[in-house]
């Protein structure tokens, strides 16, 4: 009588054995942790504008006041006159939102434009009571960049643009930003409404005029 042995038993067997190992090898490997590289911010990048204006690709941004290092200096100059038990501290967590488009005026690769919006909540000192209170901040930004022939600007359409010079080669979008709302910062904040202003409720001792405005000072350094 024959017998006929089946192979399938020593297959199981290897393909067993197999898996032991991998498991075993993978079990006691020593993984090193992976870094995936840093995202960049193409706000805060430092690149030539024709490159921006090439991409026509919107920069986008949700972030904090804190990430505007211009802005967050004068307000923190601004806040030195308000009582320290009094001062905001969190003020710098205060959001900020931020949408740029970059382009070619008339589609020619000679004047670049920037189109955008940006807000923000500052925290910004009364003139009136010497208190800190909430400011929104809301404005359009609509520049051409670098323009070096005077009568682009005589052109129909471009009387709610702003100039704006450019020194070297190479810019960062969040300088626009940045100027425009400072920019839009009033020259003397006060309380929006009256029932919030301690002034309005009792005698005040000093004129307010003499007290310190840090945006009124930029605003008109950047005008001159």
């Amino acid at each position: 009588m024959i017998i006929l042995l089946s192979s399938t038993p020593q297959v199981d067997l290897e393909t067993a054995l197999a898996r032991d190992v991998c498991r075993t090898i993978f079990d006691s490997a020593q993984l090193a942790p992976y870094h995936a590289p840093a995202m960049t911010n193409p706000l805060f990048d430092r690149v030539s504008l024709a490159e921006l204006a090439n991409r026509e690709e919107p920069i986008e941004f949700k972030g904090e006041v804190g990430d505007l290092d211009r802005l967050s200096e004068i307000i923190s100059a601004d806040l030195v006159a308000v009582n320290e038990l009094s001062r905001p501290k969190n003020w710098r967590s205060a959001p900020v939102e931020i949408r740029l488009a970059f382009s070619w005026l008339e589609g020619r690769a000679q004047v670049p434009v920037v189109e955008g919006h940006a807000t923000a909540t500052v925290a910004a000192t009364c003139q009136r009571c010497l208190e800190a209170f909430e400011h929104h901040l809301d404005t359009p930004i609509r520049l051409l960049v670098g323009v070096k022939d005077g009568t682009v600007m005589d052109r129909p359409g471009l009387d709610e643009f702003e100039v704006w010079e450019l020194s070297g080669d190479t810019v960062r979008a969040v300088d626009f930003v940045e100027e425009s709302l400072i920019m839009a910062m009033p020259f003397a904040p006060v309380h929006e409404s009256d029932e919030s202003c301690k002034a309005l409720h009792g005698p005040v001792e000093n004129d307010t005029p003499d007290t310190i405005r840090p945006f009124a000072d930029l605003r008109s350094k950047m005008g001159k």
